[in-house]
């Protein structure tokens, strides 16, 4: 800015004097700045020797800048010759300058650190520190965490002083790596690859054994499967209300919103379907959980979605199942639509009866594939919307032998598996006419079903069940299937679950696994049997096989997920990301497995990414001997060994230990393509 335009000040005088020829604008003076906006340059000084001045050349070659055309540019220099009289002392220093020359001791600022003791000293000039740094030695990080760890502060152990999780200082690792200088850590040795349990050295309670034991009212976990749009829900609603679960009132209100919402067909299924995704939609899209007393069992049903988008979550029902019950649709050509066979035969055809799959739309192959390599051991088909055909004979017997065959090779042979015919609308052949007083009468069977139905109800079906095999006793397994949240009997921490085996008491110390940290029970609630007491209290002890709910305390939140598992304390299991599987590969594998083929790894309630990372073995079918090693590929339908490897690390045992967690699930490209048992641990 111009003397002649804008704020000047004298005392802080930025621009020349006229004596003073070594101020920063030497190359700008009245020519530059003399009007107001004019950048053109001054010309260069006179030479000491005398002499014109040269006039500065502007960019266009021989044009001399400023100038216009015919007439010579006005040339600005500064008089040479000094004033007369004294020299002149330089002008006062402003305030700003002053204040920015001045040192801390004048401005009265303290220094922020009087002595150095936490760092090495500064560099000197020549770039070398007077005393080398340490590096071996502890740095100041670790000084500090080592102080903390052993200062005994009970706000940080979770003490009166604080609110933290209560840890045990030798059992911490960060303390104690703290306490390690850099070298020490290097040369530490590697921890040793973890042991396998020893479970022969658990001792469980005697009231742990009785519940081994298959004495007192048996109680499964039941799992519904089948086709979408095959009536699960509605059958399933419509048992619950036969068997006091629901009450008449709830059946009340679903009729009525069904009707509101313009699915009046869907109100015994609303019993199930509770989210409104799943009402708006029609389709049950996760694991509804339910108990019920027949009288006779304690019973846990797990309505699984049938939609062939949801069959990850079907797997997490099915991972909890001991027994099945497989519904089909009798009406129509829905039978032949959902299991895969050609529905323009004639039931005289051969071609009708055939097991291979004509189309891969069915869920029905799927769900009871799946349901076999989970675990389920026993199945109960029922030949559901027999209403719709009039509870013909012929229809029934004709859906009984197209399935039969395929049921035989998955592994339900004809000791394993009961075939049904109900109806959900009509409530037909559900319960047993003479039984537990619920205050619903049972329904009727029709003549046209009596006259050739000699069988079981469905539920008498189920009571007559062979007792579940859990096998011999052995430590705490409680995989987590859900998050419970807005309990406040519970707390903020609690999670829903079966439990494998063991026992979980209040007030026990559990580790939660794979994130290693130990809580507390502070609430059990036993699902599976609620009208029946255990030591005079059913919320203090839970035991193998039991629906549970359990209450957390100590651990944070944010460790529980689906997929965790409480175990014991003195036997937890040791997660992995890789491990060896025995798998028999499915018709649904389109594209042969490689090495280094991703595939989607499914364990009880966890679904991650996963790799065939080695092609162990195939296997011979018949002999389970090994028919080739290393192959190169592997193919459908095939039995064979691999290793798979998982990006993050799964509470997987060997199947031969606990079999609920010994069974996993390949599928790639929203296909199962393979089903495995785990076979052994591979440690890194």
């Amino acid at each position: 800015m111009s003397r002649e335009g804008g704020w000047y000040d004298e005392a802080d005088d930025y621009y020349d004097d006229e004596a003073d020829d070594d101020d920063w604008d030497d190359g700008f003076g009245d020519g530059a700045y003399g009007t107001v906006g004019s950048l053109a340059a001054k010309a260069k000084k006179k030479p000491a020797g005398g002499g014109g001045t040269q006039p500065v050349a502007g960019p266009g070659g021989g044009k001399q800048v400023g100038a216009v055309a015919g007439k010579p540019a006005k040339a600005h220099v500064k008089p040479t010759a000094a004033k007369p009289g004294p020299p002149t002392s330089p002008p006062p220093a402003s305030a700003m300058a002053r204040t920015m020359r001045a040192t801390n001791g004048e401005k009265g600022v303290a220094p922020l650190i009087s002595k150095n003791t936490m760092f090495p000293p500064a560099p000197s000039a020549g770039g070398v520190t007077s005393t080398p740094f340490d590096f071996a030695g502890p740095s100041p990080d670790d000084t500090v965490l080592a102080k903390r760890a052993g200062s005994g502060n009970p706000g940080l152990n979770g003490g009166e002083g604080g609110g933290g999780v209560g840890l045990d200082e030798e059992d911490d690792e960060s303390a104690r790596l703290a306490k390690l200088s850099l070298r020490e850590r290097e040369t530490e040795t590697p921890t040793e690859k973890p042991k396998v349990a020893d479970y022969s050295s658990y001792q469980p309670s005697p009231d742990e054994l009785v519940s081994y034991s298959t004495a007192g009212k048996p109680k499964l976990h039941l799992v519904v499967i089948g086709h979408v749009d095959a009536g699960k829900s509605t059958l399933m609603g419509r048992v619950l209300h036969l068997v006091g679960t629901v009450s008449d009132k709830q059946v009340h209100r679903n009729t009525r919103d069904a009707a509101a919402a313009g699915k009046a067909s869907f109100n015994w299924a609303w019993a199930l379907d509770e989210r409104p995704e799943e009402r708006a939609r029609g389709v049950t899209v996760d694991v509804a959980r339910v108990q019920f007393d027949t009288g006779k069992t304690y019973v846990t049903l797990l309505d699984a979605p049938g939609h062939k988008d949801f069959v990850p979550n079907a797997i997490i029902g099915m991972s909890q199942a001991d027994v099945a019950c497989l519904v089909l649709d009798a009406s129509g050509t829905n039978f032949e639509s959902g299991f895969g066979v050609d529905a323009s035969s004639s039931s005289s055809d051969a071609s009708y009866y055939d097991s291979s799959p004509k189309t891969r739309a069915g869920q029905t192959r799927e769900h009871v594939r799946l349901a076999r390599s989970l675990g389920v051991d026993f199945l109960v088909v029922a030949v559901s919307k027999m209403d719709s055909v009039g509870y013909d004979e012929n229809r029934f017997r004709a859906i009984k032998a197209a399935i039969e065959p395929f049921l035989k090779t998955s592994g339900f042979g004809e000791n394993k598996t009961v075939f049904v015919p109900v109806s959900g609308v009509e409530g037909v052949n559900l319960v047993d006419t003479v039984g537990v007083s619920t205050g619903v009468d049972a329904v009727g069977v029709p003549a046209s079903l009596s006259a050739w139905y000699r069988g079981p109800s469905l539920l008498g079906a189920i009571d007559n069940l062979p007792p579940i095999n859990r096998g011999s006793p052995k430590p705490l397994r409680l995989p987590v299937s859900e998050i419970v949240v807005g309990d406040r009997e519970l707390g903020t921490c609690a999670i829903g679950g079966k439990i494998e085996s063991g026992s979980i008491r209040v007030g026990e110390k559990v580790v939660v696994m794979p994130c290693g940290q130990t809580a507390v029970v502070k609430h059990v609630r036993v699902l599976s049997r609620k009208s029946e007491s255990t030591n005079g209290d059913k919320n203090n002890v839970a035991f193998v096989g039991d629906a549970v709910d359990i209450g957390l305390e100590k651990i944070d939140f944010a460790s529980l997920e689906p997929g965790s598992v409480l175990c014991h304390s003195s036997w937890p299991v040791v997660p992995t990301n890789k491990f060896v599987v025995k798998v028999v590969t499915l018709d649904t594998l389109r594209v042969p497995l490689l090495t280094g083929s991703n595939v989607v790894c499914h364990h009880y309630a966890t679904a991650v990414d996963a790799k065939v990372s080695k092609l162990v073995a195939i296997l011979d079918r018949k002999t389970n001997a090994v028919a080739k090693s290393n192959p190169r590929c592997v193919t459908r339908d095939t039995t064979c060994v691999l290793e798979i490897t998982t990006k993050q690390p799964l509470c997987v045992e060997t199947y031969a230990h606990v079999k609920a967690l010994g069974k996993v699930t390949l599928r790639r490209d929203g296909f199962t393509v393979g089903l495995g048992v785990v076979t052994g641990k591979v440690w890194t």
